[in-house]
């Protein structure tokens, strides 16, 4: 039960806290991924790719409306 709690695997300690908080801690490879994630489109073709790994682009143009070819193909790249 005590696994679930996660307030105690916050560091207490100065030193411990600053490493978790600096440029390579866990906060800084928080920030990087929800950068990578945002926008209009990719959170909808990350969806569709997670429902179905594989699908054609055809597929992909006829799931999400409203999204032009050439909008997938640079969130695809």
């Amino acid at each position: 039960m005590s696994d679930a709690i996660t307030h105690l695997k916050v560091p207490i300690d100065r030193e411990e806290r600053e490493i978790c908080l600096g440029p390579d801690g866990s906060v800084a490879h928080v920030n990087r991924v929800l950068r990578m994630i945002s926008g209009r489109w990719k959170l909808p073709i990350l969806f569709r790719l997670f429902a179905e790994p594989t699908m054609r682009t055809s597929q992909l143009l006829r799931d999400i409306p409203n999204i032009s070819q050439k909008m997938l193909t640079q969130h695809l790249r």
